[in-house]
């Protein structure tokens, strides 16, 4: 009998010190599986703006919060694409900003 399994990503940080008002990427080489939740943890001491594209405003995170998204699928095949690179944008402060996710291999 074939299960869905699920498995973690690699987690990413940046450390907000080096934010400079502009977007930059949390995870420059994109995810590594489609997943179907990603999670963003603000560990610094000021809130940050996020991207999916690197240019356009998509969500909020405020400091010390953690934003998770879920992609809510019907047929098993919506999910934050392979590759997605998540951008990041604030004035450097302490701490890290965290990104990590989830994703299932059919079958396993």
């Amino acid at each position: 009998m074939t299960k869905n399994r699920i498995f973690a990503i690699d987690m990413t940080h940046f450390d907000s010190a080096d934010m400079v008002g502009t977007f930059l990427p949390i995870n420059s080489l994109g995810l590594d599986e489609a997943c179907f939740i990603i999670r963003i943890t603000n560990d610094t001491s000021a809130d940050v703006i996020v991207s999916f594209d690197g240019v356009t405003d998509n969500d909020y995170v405020r400091y010390g919060e953690t934003l998770q998204l879920y992609a809510v699928p019907s047929d098993d095949r919506t999910n934050f694409a392979k590759g997605l690179v998540v951008y990041l944008r604030g004035a450097a402060n302490q701490g890290y900003i965290y990104l990590s996710g989830y994703y299932k291999l059919p079958g396993l």
